[in-house]
């Protein structure tokens, strides 16, 4: 009986586990670097990969514009970020309606239009600041596929690669510190 438990609970893990992996998968992975630069400014350091995981990519399929610090309302988190530096098949500009946020418009120097067409594998890369912390999971982008029409949009989340600990959490180890050294000096 037992033998047959495990092999039930083995395969509802490896269901679950293609569950979710396949809700995860994307044709594009974008991660970023955020770096404290204790001003009152965050840098981001961007990576967009073509990395295929949902394995829908082909031959001829490429982008005319990438949105990052995404939100579907009028004002961006990212609305005062600069951009330090950028790949040059990026042109940096800021979008608005839909999706809000710095965007990279694409330049290739094709007749057809500025279109990023990688292959798998092939990445973009640029940084800049903001005042904004976007941690793990708060940080949204969005893209428009283009293989000779529109794509629905959809909201992507993007992985942060290295940790900062988020402004509150300063404050409150800050403060537990604070109490920890007044109650000493005290005795």
């Amino acid at each position: 009986m037992s033998k047959k438990l495990n092999t039930v609970k083995s395969l509802a893990l490896i269901l679950l586990l293609g569950v979710f992996n396949s809700a995860n998968a994307s044709l594009l992975t974008m991660e970023y670097e955020l770096t404290d630069l204790n001003n009152g400014e965050y840098q981001y350091d961007f990576t967009l990969v073509l990395d295929n995981n949902d394995n829908t990519w082909a031959p001829g399929m490429g982008w005319d514009w990438i949105t990052f610090g995404d939100i579907a309302s009028s004002t961006s988190p990212f609305a005062d970020f600069t951009f330090l530096s950028h790949d040059p098949l990026i042109t940096p500009t800021f979008s608005s309606g839909g999706h809000n946020g710095p965007t990279l418009s694409m330049v290739d120097g094709s007749p057809a239009g500025a279109t990023w067409m990688p292959v798998v594998g092939d990445f973009i890369q640029w940084s800049g600041t903001s005042s904004n912390y976007l941690g793990q999971g708060d940080l949204l982008w969005s893209s428009l596929v283009r293989s000779g029409a529109a794509q629905p949009i959809n909201f992507e989340i993007a992985n942060q690669t290295t940790s900062v600990p988020e402004p509150s959490t300063l404050a409150i180890l800050a403060l537990g510190l604070m109490g920890l050294s007044s109650r000493r000096f005290k005795k």
